[in-house]
């Protein structure tokens, strides 16, 4: 499917529906959704959890992690905005309507902050969360709402909106689901990925 236009209203099903094995359903759903890294389930599992050592500084080397997770979906740039909205990103790369531009994988996201004001009027933004877990939350939210679209040459979007604003969307190869799960359970503790 190269440079091709698509509308997507034809192919939101829900990924029982998609190519995925049942047994590959059971183990996306498991890792996105209820073992989530992101933080919103009850039974989240931290980075340490898959394998991961922190630094020296006490925290993960998130920048190796972002780009091996880049690298396997052969995405040349994340979009991760500290905005109230990513409209104007998502046209600039068309995928902003129902009608969207399915050339290569995408991911724009918005991105959890905080903003301060101190009494000189200085003004600071602080991300809530870091960029690993911005994504991973936004996959949680597609697979959770049902936000999910599955393109006939395997590629699929994953959508997430607060109310009707688009806050994420991520387009990639069903395939990539499968990769991340590798590069974060990397010495597969908890999954074992066969030949997709």
């Amino acid at each position: 499917m190269n440079d091709k236009m698509i509308n997507i209203n034809s192919y939101k099903k829900s990924i029982y529906d998609s190519r995925f094995t049942y047994e590959q359903i059971a183990m996306l759903l498991d890792f996105y959704v209820t073992r989530s890294i992101a933080g919103q389930s009850g039974l989240s599992i931290t980075l340490e959890d898959y394998g991961w050592k922190k630094l020296k500084n006490g925290h993960f080397d998130f920048v190796e992690i972002e780009n091996k997770i880049l690298e396997s979906a052969k995405v040349k740039k994340l979009y991760c905005i500290r905005s109230n909205t990513i409209k104007d990103t998502l046209k600039s790369i068309q995928l902003s309507n129902e009608i969207i531009y399915v050339d290569n994988p995408k991911i724009v996201l918005q991105q959890s902050y905080s903003l301060s004001i101190d009494e000189n009027e200085n003004v600071k933004i602080d991300s809530t969360e870091n960029r690993i877990n911005c994504l991973f939350r936004h996959i949680r939210n597609s697979f959770a709402h049902a936000n999910t679209y599955f393109f006939d040459d395997d590629y699929m979007l994953l959508e997430d909106k607060e109310k009707n604003k688009i806050t994420a969307r991520i387009l990639i190869k069903q395939q990539t689901l499968l990769d991340w799960i590798k590069i974060i359970d990397k010495n597969q503790i908890r999954y074992v990925i066969k030949n997709a």
